[in-house]
């Protein structure tokens, strides 16, 4: 339209150079051609498509890693699993916490509500009712003692996060024969959070005093440094995750144990290494939650 508008005042000013007014046109049209010579800059395209490919390439690796995952992780239910690769045997963790609607798929599936190691065994109380509060189902699972929360896995066609390689937990939380603290501390970088070193308080669902915790998604930017720990969210703060850990406390009495604090808390009680303990059976603290992992 801008052509057929120069060309329509043309017969009424003062005859100009033609050249000049294609350059006019052709440069209002956006074209780069240089008919004269004149300083151009053919640049800004080519940086732009180059900024455009390493997004798309971004992308495509992005979705080669969750093919990957989704192909050698299969939990049967729950949220989508990541594949962590170490220098033993690599293992499965949930991108995300357990929420209440996966955990009211688990109550609400047919058949005896617990299959628990023999620890549980005399634990074997009704199935706790389910939520039927909508707005909460992507809210993490919490309030739920570490007997259903080994059920749930189970369930799922996974298991807690125990020791690299196999078995129970270690006892030393800051080990990275875990599979949780692997996974928090971004393997062999060893952070201090699973986000990096340095304690920020808007990164994750930590020190907020809330009623109670944010949605699984509500922080996007809390998660791993580096691929794959990139692609698994909450570690940090939401709910304090059971992992397969029990230990006598001393006294004959079983103690179970949760990992990366609470909404509640906040710097070092949400770091990769931070612990609660409750006496296993007891009445369920509102802040626990927890994760799964699984073989590939």
């Amino acid at each position: 339209m801008r052509a057929l508008l120069v060309s329509s005042i043309v017969p009424i000013v003062p005859i100009v150079p033609i050249v000049p007014i294609v350059l006019i046109v052709l440069t209002t049209l956006g074209c780069h051609s240089d008919p004269v010579g004149l300083p151009l800059d053919h640049d800004v395209g080519v940086d732009a498509d180059a900024g455009l490919d390493a997004l798309a390439d971004a992308a495509d690796a992005q979705v080669d890693a969750d093919a990957v995952s989704s192909s050698k992780c299969k939990g049967a239910h729950g949220s989508s699993m990541v594949l962590v690769d170490t220098a033993s045997t690599p293992y499965c963790i949930d991108a995300y916490e357990v929420t209440v609607s996966d955990f009211n798929a688990f109550l609400a599936a047919p058949g005896e509500p617990y299959d628990t190691p023999p620890s549980c065994a005399a634990l074997r109380d009704p199935r706790p009712g389910l939520d039927a509060e909508p707005l909460v189902g992507k809210t993490p699972k919490g309030q739920v003692m570490y007997c259903y929360a080994y059920a749930y896995c189970k369930w799922a066609g996974k298991r807690l996060c125990g020791k690299i390689g196999g078995g129970a937990a270690v006892a030393d939380p800051a080990s990275v024969q875990s599979e949780w603290t692997y996974a928090c501390t971004n393997g062999s970088s060893a952070t201090r959070f699973s986000y990096g070193d340095t304690y920020d308080p808007k990164k994750c669902d930590t020190g907020t005093g809330a009623a109670g915790p944010a949605d699984v998604d509500a922080h996007p930017g809390c998660h791993g440094t580096a691929p794959p720990f990139d692609r698994i969210f909450g570690m940090t703060g939401g709910r304090a995750e059971f992992d397969d850990f029990l230990a006598d406390d001393g006294s004959g009495h079983l103690v179970d144990r949760t990992r990366g604090g609470d909404w509640r808390s906040a710097d070092a009680e949400v770091t990769c290494v931070a612990t609660g303990v409750s006496a296993l059976g007891s009445n369920p603290d509102y802040g626990n939650g927890f994760r799964c992992c699984a073989d590939p």
